[in-house]
């Protein structure tokens, strides 16, 4: 939390609450996303899906992925291990039936586990845990709900 403190400092376009679902902390890096557009009381023209770093060693800010104006809006988590880790997203649409499907995915500790939900108005939704292994760049379901996930918790 210090550090997300330090980053308010640093950016003053980025402001943290408990329920700000744009941070995603790696290693020595925040990822974010900004929570308002202005400059100088000028609105500025940055499209949401554009991410930030801060480096929270030699606090340094730079920009990590340049956003779109029609770029699908993916979770935060999600569109920065996939630029972490290349292959993620294809490994992702593997398993996928209808191409890249991610509704969220968690990191902790080496660890990403990532939600592919399906749903059919007859059946209700159903919801698959996998685990990506980036250096065999496979995956392996490891759970299956008859509803959605709200979150995943690692254990030691």
């Amino acid at each position: 939390i210090e550090a997300l403190r330090e980053l308010e400092e640093q950016d003053n376009m980025f402001y943290y609450s408990k329920n700000n679902h744009s941070v995603f902390i790696y290693n020595d890096a925040i990822y974010y996303q900004r929570t308002q557009n202005y400059v100088d009381n000028q609105i500025t023209n940055e499209p949401l899906s554009t991410i930030y770093r801060f480096d929270t060693i030699t606090k340094q800010i730079s920009l990590f992925i340049k956003g779109y104006d029609n770029a699908p809006q993916i979770e935060i988590k999600t569109a920065v291990l996939q630029k972490i880790y290349p292959d993620f997203e294809s490994a992702i649409s593997k398993v996928s039936n209808n191409g890249f499907n991610c509704e969220e995915s968690y990191y902790d500790n080496g660890r990403i586990v990532f939600e592919i939900c399906r749903s059919t108005s007859a059946k209700g939704t159903t919801s698959y845990l996998y685990e990506y292994f980036p250096k065999s760049n496979k995956t392996k379901r490891i759970a299956k709900f008859k509803s959605d996930v709200i979150d995943v918790y690692f254990q030691e």
